[in-house]
């Protein structure tokens, strides 16, 4: 395999991981959101 292969697939695999886990932050994220927003307030 050619070096310039090895570079392209390193790359496409990088970035496909970074999507993975910038979906995986960003729906970790709008969960606490959502938990934070249902909560009750404090009762006056």
């Amino acid at each position: 395999m050619k070096p310039k292969h090895l570079v392209v697939i390193v790359g496409i695999l990088l970035a496909a991981g970074g999507l993975w886990f910038g979906h995986a932050a960003w729906r970790a994220h709008r969960q606490l959101v959502n938990q934070q927003q249902q909560q009750p307030g404090p009762k006056r």
